[in-house]
């Protein structure tokens, strides 16, 4: 399911931002492999977004904003390319909104797409408070070592 696929990108996220917190930047080739389970999951969950018809709009609209992750490898403004991501929520988010209306469960797909653009803002404002500027390593920290 695209939902297992998202939940381990923001795992890889979170487990990714630890390191983050905890050490020095490492080099180039050691990030690229710090980064890989979430690179892993965005992709699972662009390929997911094909793999139900009746469900398309929505596994679109997550596969539309889930390369917010991403975020981690935009060296100067981060929030902005968060804010892209979000920006692009309208477009899936209104074709939902014209498939449901009137249905019964109209209310449910309507808070669907309002949860999944705030976890996205709530992304960006995380980002905006603490990595404004790019990546934050932890420079008083140790360097990064694979266990």
């Amino acid at each position: 399911l695209q939902t297992d696929c998202v939940q381990r990108a923001f795992k890889a996220q979170r487990d990714f931002m630890q390191v983050v917190a905890a050490c020095k930047r490492p080099t180039d080739q050691v990030l690229t492999t710090l980064l890989a389970d979430t690179s892993e999951a965005l992709v699972e969950v662009e390929e997911m977004s094909d793999s139900s018809p009746e469900d398309r709009l929505h596994l679109a609209l997550v596969a539309s904003g889930m390369p917010a992750l991403a975020w981690v490898s935009v060296p100067m403004n981060p929030t902005g390319y968060v804010s892209d991501m979000i920006n692009a929520i309208p477009v899936f988010g209104s074709k939902i909104q014209l498939e449901v209306a009137g249905r019964e469960d109209e209310a449910l797909h309507v808070a669907f797409v309002q949860a999944f653009r705030d976890m996205l803002r709530g992304l960006n404002d995380f980002v905006r408070q603490h990595h404004a500027k790019g990546l934050t390593w932890n420079m008083d920290a140790p360097e990064y070592r694979a266990e």
